[in-house]
């Protein structure tokens, strides 16, 4: 009897040293943070785990400005023939991404087409396709290429419809891509080419689903005068003309500018950043990810003031200070917060 007593007193004492080391408020949140240190112990050590780029949530494509982070990449349980262009993407959660971002794997582009709710929360799971073209839109006077997965909706046809005294070509697709501020120029009506002998209009925009991803429908048409097809560029002259009036708008102007300030704060140190730009005829949005290691205590437009956490504990860590146009969504430019002791 005593030995019982004083075995479950050391159960006690062990389960109070652990909760007091981990910082735990009770039972429950030791072992999250267990569940926590045995994911980050897996990305160091497993051989799936490699620093891939992923793009932000409204970053339309992969630059050299995009962030790379560390994740496992694994096959898709249960593979069958359609979806042998799937993976599994783990990352940890305070990563900035979501459904409908882009990831750089294997010298390809993916898109993250789901998410895989986690009840413990202590990662994020995504499942992302292998992009299989890409569409090129003229956005701010510039060529764009998003990335895209297209799959083929022509299923018991060959894709050519007969009239009372022609034929024509009518086959089907779905394209999934990122929902972005370029992205959310394209609508029904809108024209794409997807090789130099076809074009697609787009029929359908679903965008409701999975936010953060859209799926369009896309029917065949005629090659048009105008269409650029040595760089894929459909001509959307006509698409623009019948937009409604409260729909038509101009072709914004090119925003250039950059964040000026101090990005290395000590412990409860205030700093003042500022977008430097000529455009000042633009509104302009700040967002600070990773918000428990500093806050935005004053906000003015194109200026904006930051306050570090007192916290010692998040010594070292970093932050991503971004500013966007309100208009469009734009990320304009961003740079990193670092917390120095």
């Amino acid at each position: 009897m005593i030995l019982k007593d004083s075995t479950n007193m050391s159960d006690f004492l062990n389960e109070y040293r652990s909760r007091v080391a981990n910082k735990a408020k009770n039972a429950k949140e030791v072992e999250k943070k267990r569940a926590e240190q045995a994911f980050k112990s897996y990305l160091d050590n497993t051989p799936t785990s490699q620093k891939v780029q992923i793009t932000d949530v409204d970053e339309p494509f992969i630059s050299k400005k995009t962030k790379k982070v560390l994740a496992a990449i694994t096959d898709v349980t249960n593979n069958d023939k359609s979806v042998l262009d799937e993976k599994n993407l783990f990352v940890e959660r305070n990563v900035n991404m979501d459904v409908g971002c882009y990831v750089k794997f294997d010298n390809q582009t993916w898109l993250i087409i789901f998410e895989e709710h986690q009840p413990l929360g202590v990662k994020k799971q995504y499942i992302m396709k292998k992009c299989n073209n890409y569409i090129t839109l003229k956005y701010r006077g510039n060529l764009v290429q998003i990335p895209v997965s297209i799959e083929n909706l022509t299923m018991y046809s060959d894709g050519i419809a007969d009239d009372v005294y022609m034929s024509y070509m009518d086959s089907k697709k779905q394209i999934g891509y990122g929902n972005n501020y370029i992205t959310r120029t394209i609508g029904e009506g809108f024209r794409i080419l997807l090789t130099h002998e076809t074009a697609y209009k787009v029929t359908h925009i679903n965008d409701f689903e999975y936010k953060g991803l859209i799926k369009s429908l896309v029917l065949q048409t005629q090659i048009l005068v105008g269409d650029e097809t040595d760089i894929f560029l459909a001509n959307n002259i006509g698409y623009f003309n019948n937009l409604s009036p409260e729909k038509r708008v101009e072709e914004p102007k090119d925003i250039k500018g950059e964040i000026l300030g101090e990005n290395k704060l000590l412990l409860g140190e205030e700093s003042e950043f500022i977008f430097e730009t000529k455009n000042k005829e633009h509104e302009f949005e700040w967002i600070l990810e990773e918000d428990y290691i500093f806050n935005i205590i004053e906000n003015n437009g194109n200026k904006v003031t930051v306050v570090a956490t007192t916290n010692p504990k998040y010594i070292g860590k970093k932050a991503v200070l971004k500013i966007k146009e309100k208009k469009t969504e734009e990320i304009i430019d961003k740079i990193e917060l670092i917390l120095r002791g």
